[in-house]
């Protein structure tokens, strides 16, 4: 029979009992352990951490949950311990480590900042310029950012994209008139 803590080979019962009398030549019978029953660890990384949960549960194993900041999306599994395909003894108790996402900060204030100095920022904290927008604004602010999406505060993480909007001087006009 398979049993969780004694040992394959091991004799778990027998007929006559210990201190039963039976007769000389009878026959005694032994039940002898296969050991432990073992499972391998499924391999689960990158899976949705609920369906992950249930594979493991559905096999036998009791499962631990812990969580991380990662470049993989909210909920995803990172790790695995003991490691896939890791043959272990039941019952066993299997870590899993899911993403919470990408580690996030507030985004910087960047009205103000000369244009250059602003994609420099950028590019710094690993943000993308989704694109520049001119505003108009009357010989004030040029090449100066007036405004920026996402807003001063608002959380983001690596690779996010942002807008600038940046002041234009006016054009000249046909004629040599003021810009």
């Amino acid at each position: 029979l398979r049993h969780p803590t004694v040992p394959e080979g091991r004799v778990l019962g027998q007929s006559p009992l210990p201190s039963q009398l039976s007769r000389p030549g009878g026959e005694v019978s032994m039940i002898l352990s296969t050991g432990p029953d073992r499972r391998t660890i499924p391999a689960l990384s990158g899976l949705d951490g609920d369906r992950a949960l249930t594979i493991l549960e559905a096999s036998g194993f009791t499962v631990v949950v812990d969580s991380t900041e990662s470049d993989e999306p909210r909920g995803r599994v990172v790790d695995v311990r003991p490691e896939e395909g890791r043959e272990v003894p039941l019952p066993a108790d299997v870590f899993l480590t899911l993403s919470v996402g990408p580690p996030t900060f507030p985004m910087p204030d960047l009205v103000g900042l000369a244009e250059e100095d602003a994609v420099s920022t950028l590019d710094s904290l690993g943000l993308v310029l989704s694109g520049v927008e001119t505003r108009f604004r009357f010989g004030l602010d040029q090449g100066i950012v007036i405004d920026q999406r996402p807003a001063v505060g608002a959380e983001v993480a690596r690779g996010a994209r942002v807008q600038l909007v940046v002041g234009e001087r006016g054009r000249s006009q046909e004629g040599g008139g003021p810009s």
